[in-house]
C-alpha cells in the first residue's frame, strides 16, 4: 500500500511539474487517500503514518483469516451491477442461504467485482458455471478482499488513530499552492 501511495503521489507531482494543476480531485478506494494527500489535508509525514497503519491493519486481518476455508477473496464477473445482484440473490435462494457474497466494486457496465469468504466464493463460482447461461468467474489475485466485511473491520482501529492527527490549517493548505477540492465518491459532493 505504501508503494501504491508513493506511485500515485509521484504521478501527481509529475503532472504539476508539467503545468497541469487540477481544480478538483477524486479517487476510488485507495485513490481517495492519494487525492487527499495531493490536496495537503495532512502533512506528508502524517499521510505516510496513516498509509502504514492501514497496511498494517490489512495485513493483520489477512494473517488472522488466511488458510483453510477462512478468509475473504475477490472474484471478477463480466456482468452489470444489476445482473450481479440478481446472481447473488439466486445463489442465496437456490444455493447457499445467507452467504457472505456481496458486491465489492462496480467497475463498468459489464464488469463487477464480488467479495466473500473463500468457501462461499468457491460455491458461487461453481453455481455460475452450472447455470444454463454459464458465467465465467475469475478469482482476483489480491492479498485482501478490499471492500469486504473483513476489511471493514479495521475501520474502528484506523479511525481511532487518525482522530489523533490534526488536519493542516486552511492557510497551510492554500499556501502549498497545490490546493484542489475533493470529489466525494460517497456523497457525490465537491468538498472545498
Amino acid at each position: 500500500q505504501l508503494f501504491l501511495f508513493l506511485v500515485g503521489f509521484g504521478l501527481f507531482e509529475c503532472l504539476i511539474d508539467f503545468g497541469l494543476a487540477p481544480r478538483v480531485m477524486g479517487g476510488h478506494s485507495f485513490g481517495e487517500w492519494i487525492a487527499a494527500a495531493c490536496s495537503h489535508l495532512w502533512t506528508m509525514d502524517n499521510f505516510l503514518r496513516i498509509v502504514c497503519w492501514r497496511g498494517f491493519y490489512c495485513d493483520e486481518v489477512s494473517s488472522l483469516s488466511s488458510g483453510g476455508s477462512g478468509g475473504y477473496r475477490m472474484i471478477s464477473l463480466p456482468v452489470s451491477h444489476n445482473q450481479a445482484l440478481s446472481l447473488i440473490d439466486e445463489f442465496n435462494t437456490k444455493g447457499k442461504k445467507n452467504s457472505s457474497v456481496s458486491i465489492a466494486t462496480y467497475n463498468s457496465p459489464v464488469s463487477t467485482t464480488l467479495c466473500g469468504s473463500n468457501s462461499d466464493l468457491e460455491d458461487f463460482k461453481s453455481y455460475c458455471l452450472s447455470r444454463v447461461s454459464v458465467i465465467q468467474c475469475r478469482f482476483i489475485r489480491v492479498r485482501n478482499a478490499f471492500h469486504s466485511k473483513e476489511i471493514d473491520s479495521i475501520s474502528p482501529k484506523l479511525m481511532s488513530r487518525m482522530l489523533l492527527i490534526p488536519f493542516n490549517s486552511h492557510e497551510t493548505i492554500m499556501a502549498s499552492g497545490r490546493y484542489s477540492s475533493l470529489l466525494s465518491n460517497v456523497s457525490g459532493s465537491i468538498e472545498p
